[in-house]
């Protein structure tokens, strides 16, 4: 297929079992050198990130980020996925992209969370995750779509097919939709955007 005829819009569906605990088995020991340097090092990289992302919870509050885990090629495996870390209360893993990779649910009050969860890393299952970790990095405006150079919606010159992200939870489905809706009428370009039904969480624009 040529490039120019795909949609741009890179669309993430993993499997529920690729962010679940995999059951029994697992050794807890640990399963490489952890160090406070490790430590301080995975802390400093959610202090960056969340200053990167804080211009988004500055515009937008109440709507999540994404970011990206980025293991060890060693530690890929599904059952080394940091969930003792990333966890429904802290920043929760939502996705997956290439094998090593897994998405992060990002909210202001979840990172709180996690940062002093790090700060305060005593149980091995939470000191394995973290010696698991190559480095924590936004979910880039690149990755998200395939629109090269793109850096205002102004430039778009061709038709978008957007499928929004409801983190699997069905309580947000309106909610997020309706937020988006307001989005495209504060860009005034709500009059040409309609929904399709090739899937009911797309909106064509």
């Amino acid at each position: 297929m040529d490039k120019s005829s795909r949609l741009p819009i890179n669309i993430v569906t993993p499997r529920e079992t690729d962010y679940k605990a995999v059951s029994g088995g697992g050794s807890e020991k640990l399963s490489d050198e952890y160090t406070e340097e490790l430590r301080f090092s995975i802390e400093e990289q959610l202090v960056n990130l969340q200053a990167d992302l804080s211009k988004s919870f500055e515009l937008y509050p109440t709507t999540p980020c994404i970011a990206k885990v980025i293991m060890k090629e060693k530690k890929i495996a599904k059952s080394h996925k940091p969930i003792a870390l990333f966890k429904p209360e802290t920043c929760p893993i939502v996705g997956a992209e290439k094998l090593n990779e897994v998405l992060i649910k990002v909210t202001p009050t979840g990172m709180k969370r996690l940062l002093n969860l790090v700060k305060s890393t005593t149980t091995i299952a939470q000191r394995n995750c973290l010696t698991k970790i190559d480095r924590i990095v936004p979910y880039s405006l690149d990755e998200k779509n395939d629109i090269p150079s793109f850096n205002n919606v102004t430039e778009i010159n061709q038709p978008l097919k957007v499928k929004l992200f409801t983190f699997s939870d069905p309580a947000t489905k309106d909610y997020y939709t309706h937020g988006f809706e307001l989005l495209l009428k504060k860009l005034n370009i709500m009059e040409d955007a309609s929904k399709i039904h090739y899937s009911n969480r797309s909106i064509g624009v």
